[in-house]
Order: C-alpha cells, then sequence, then structure tokens
C-alpha cells in the first residue's frame, strides 16, 4: 500500500535522493515544467540519471497513441527494470503515468507528487491508473499502487480558478459520503489543508479495505457515473463534472434533502459553482445513455450499480436495469433540464 507524506518540496528532493535507484523516470505536468523550473532542476541534480517525459496537461493526454509514446521514449532512453517513475501533475498526470508504470518492463515502482487540488485529495491515491477510449474515461487501464504519495499543499497557490474548482467538486463528494468530513467541513475552525488531509486519509483506508473495489471502495464513485457522462459532453473539468454528477443523481430520484445537504456544505464553505452546463438546452438523454452504457460499473446483465445517499455520511450502492435507467431519465429530464 501507498504511503502518505505530508512535506516540502525541499523534503520531498531528499526522499527522492533516498531511492534505491539509480535511474528516475520523470512524467511531468508541461505547466509544472514551466512554474516550477527549480524544483525540477534539484530533482535533476541527486547523482541519478534523470529522463524527463514532458506530458500534457491536460485530458487529451489520456490516449493510447500517448501511452504508446511515452513507453517507447522510456525504452529508447535506456529504462530498466530498477528504474523509479515520479509522476509530477494533477490527476491527468498520475493517471497516465501509473499506467505507464504498470505496463513498462511489466512493472517499475513509482511515486505522485501531485500538484493539483484534486490530485491531493483524490485522483494521486488509490491506485487507479487509466487512459480514455472513444467510448468512455478511463475504459483501458490498470490497479497499481504508488510506493510514495508526497504532498506539498503549496503547489495549489499557484493554480487557475478552474483547477481549485475541480478540486472542491471531489471535496464535496467526500463530505457527502463521510459523517466525519460533513462534520469537519461544518466548522468554522477546520483548515484548508485539514480537509484536504481528511479526504485523502478516508480515501486511503478505503482503498487498504478494497483495493480492487469490489465492495466498500466504490462509494467513492457517488456522482461519478452521471459526472463522467457530463465531463464528456461539455467543456468542464472532473471535480465540477463530479459536483453536477451529484446533482444529476440527486434531480433523477427526486432527493430533495441531498439537495439541502450539498447546499448546506457549500454555502458553509463560501463555495459556487454556477448554473448546469446544459441550462437552456436541456441534456440529451441519448447522450447520457451512450456514455452510462459503457460505465465500468455495468454488470454483464446490463445492470448498473449506482452510489446514492440516504443522507450525509450515509452512501449505499444501487442497482438499476439499463432500460428502466433509460425510462426514468424520460420521466425526470424536464427535471433534471430546470436544475
Amino acid at each position: 500500500m501507498s504511503s502518505i507524506y505530508y512535506i516540502s518540496k525541499s523534503d520531498i528532493v531528499e526522499r527522492v535522493k533516498g531511492l534505491k535507484t539509480d535511474k528516475l523516470l520523470l512524467v511531468v505536468d508541461e505547466n509544472v515544467l514551466k512554474s516550477y523550473e527549480d524544483f525540477i532542476s534539484n530533482l535533476k541534480d541527486l547523482g541519478k540519471e534523470v529522463i524527463v517525459y514532458k506530458a500534457k496537461g491536460t485530458e487529451g493526454l489520456k490516449t493510447l497513441a500517448y501511452l504508446e509514446e511515452c513507453l517507447e521514449f522510456f525504452i529508447e532512453k535506456g529504462a530498466h527494470r530498477n528504474c523509479h517513475l515520479i509522476a509530477i501533475g494533477g490527476g491527468v498526470t498520475s493517471d497516465f503515468a501509473g499506467l505507464v508504470a504498470s505496463i513498462l518492463l511489466r512493472g517499475v515502482s513509482w511515486s505522485v507528487i501531485p500538484t493539483t487540488l484534486l490530485a491531493m485529495v483524490d485522483a494521486a491515491i488509490g491506485g487507479k491508473t487509466a487512459v480514455n477510449s472513444r467510448f468512455g474515461k478511463n475504459l483501458i487501464g490498470s490497479f497499481y499502487q504508488p510506493d510514495n504519495i508526497w504532498i506539498d499543499s503549496s503547489f495549489i497557490e499557484t493554480l487557475p480558478p478552474e483547477h481549485i474548482q475541480s478540486g472542491r467538486g471531489e471535496i464535496l463528494k467526500y463530505i457527502l459520503i463521510s459523517s466525519g468530513i460533513y462534520r469537519q467541513a461544518k466548522d468554522a475552525r477546520t483548515t484548508f489543508n485539514a480537509l484536504i488531509s481528511s479526504c485523502a486519509q478516508f480515501k486511503k483506508l478505503l482503498v487498504e479495505k478494497d483495493f480492487k473495489e469490489i465492495g466498500e471502495r466504490k462509494i467513492l464513485n457517488l456522482g461519478h457515473t452521471f459526472g463522467h457522462a457530463i465531463e464528456k459532453m461539455y467543456p468542464i473539468s472532473h471535480g465540477a463534472a463530479v459536483y453536477y454528477g451529484m446533482r444529476f443523481i440527486f434531480e433523477l430520484f427526486d432527493e430533495k434533502k441531498n439537495h439541502e445537504v450539498l447546499d448546506e456544505v457549500t454555502s458553509a464553505l463560501g463555495w459556487e459553482f454556477g448554473s448546469v452546463p446544459w441550462k437552456g438546452e436541456g441534456i440529451d438523454v441519448e447522450k447520457v445513455m451512450s456514455y452510462v452504457s459503457k460505465d465500468k460499473k455495468v454488470a454483464a446483465s446490463g445492470v448498473l450499480e449506482i452510489i446514492r445517499l440516504k443522507g450525509a455520511g450515509t452512501p449505499y450502492i444501487d442497482k438499476i436495469e439499463l432500460a428502466k435507467l433509460n425510462e426514468l431519465l424520460i420521466k425526470r429530464k424536464a427535471n433534471i433540464d430546470a436544475l
């Protein structure tokens, strides 16, 4: 299982120096390369051979074409099985780099330095690695745990607003599925760093219980089934799509109390997300179903597992046949359009 450390950049450099390898493979978000040149230079100056793959900083990185390019790049540069790969960037970078690590030379060890809020609270933790298919998000991947997750929250200071908003969407998910984080979020004394730590530790504990997501870990998918569809349909961030995905499922099942809980904590934190991206034009049920039907949580029998809430801190796994889901979407379309 991974170890999570909350340390400074200088301490991260020392941890990397202590890795028992002579060769480092860095997969670095191109924006991080520009913004943190000194930090990357310090990682290169440790008496180890360092090979840097500059990665696109967008979801467009997660393709089979870039996966092949990165693998061939490292192989050409002389990667060996005792190399250590380090992902430096947001959730896209860790998703992509983790998959590279899991299949390069049949698997090399790796670590993560998350530089976005979303990655710090969610994406970098848990060992899920993936690229996208033209049929949906994260359909080609593996479970492959990083050895270390080194978190320096000061990276957040240089993030653009949309990246902060993306992380907030995932934090709200944690608030709704964990009674402890829910209470913490409503306490005015709670610091932002404390929320980050609580979300990360909550996920770490779930992963330790259920690494392959066959049971309790599934609750982390609240908002994600419809969120992934929304993310495919509109130019918004992953975390924002998760937020709207939660709104979507609450409205689909006419759960006013869950809307109220989400309103309550969003207001307590002083966060705003604005109108749903389908405002005015309405939601395209056919498109939603085309993405949902390819979701990883669909069983062979055509039954979708979906995460719902009985209330704050009480998530549960429900099941619905795709045909019945389509009927329900049509029935509730006007309500979802009016969100």
